[in-house]
């Protein structure tokens, strides 16, 4: 890790401080940071630690087997609380065989017509798994069901897996 003190290697808006060039971002002289060559300054103190909570973490994973061709089911869903918040990180989805259409959705129960869309992927027999990454997650609010539905378009009956990552917060 970077010493920020001494200048060694910190990197600064695509420019890095080494310590003694006079076009540097930032400088901090006597415990103070300079910003942009600027005359004003701010102290420093206390640390800063960026981490991912560990409580509030949200892993669902659901499962239906044997669903015919052309049936929609909810294979796995999350139940939101009023007044807590779900920010959605990434939705897995496969199936054993595929092709398959994968709903993202809300609601307001875990079964029955869908209140919205979030998203709509699709993965093929070639490789039957989505990943939908989402790098910044989405807030969902309560009182609501955040649902996965799948629906088969093999020809065979197949199973159907999918997976909710999220934190939430109240």
């Amino acid at each position: 890790m970077a010493d920020i003190i001494t200048g060694l290697g910190v990197n600064l808006f695509d420019r890095t401080y080494t310590g003694g060039d006079l076009s540097k971002i930032a400088a901090i002289t006597s415990g103070r940071l300079s910003v942009d060559g600027s005359g004003v300054t701010q102290p420093i103190s206390g640390s800063v630690s960026i981490s991912e909570p560990s409580n509030g973490n949200v892993a669902v994973y659901g499962t239906v087997a044997s669903v015919v061709q052309n049936s929609s089911v909810v294979v796995a869903y999350y139940s939101i609380a009023a007044g807590d918040t779900l920010y959605l990180k990434n939705i897995i989805a496969s199936a054993s065989g595929g092709p398959c259409k994968v709903i993202v959705e809300y609601a307001a129960a875990a079964t029955g017509a869908a209140s919205g869309t979030y998203c709509i992927g699709f993965f093929s027999s070639a490789n039957p798994t989505l990943n939908l990454d989402f790098i910044h997650p989405i807030a969902i609010s309560g009182a609501t069901f955040l649902r996965v539905t799948m629906r088969n378009d093999n020809p065979n009956t197949q199973d159907l897996y999918a997976s909710i990552i999220g934190h939430s917060v109240s």
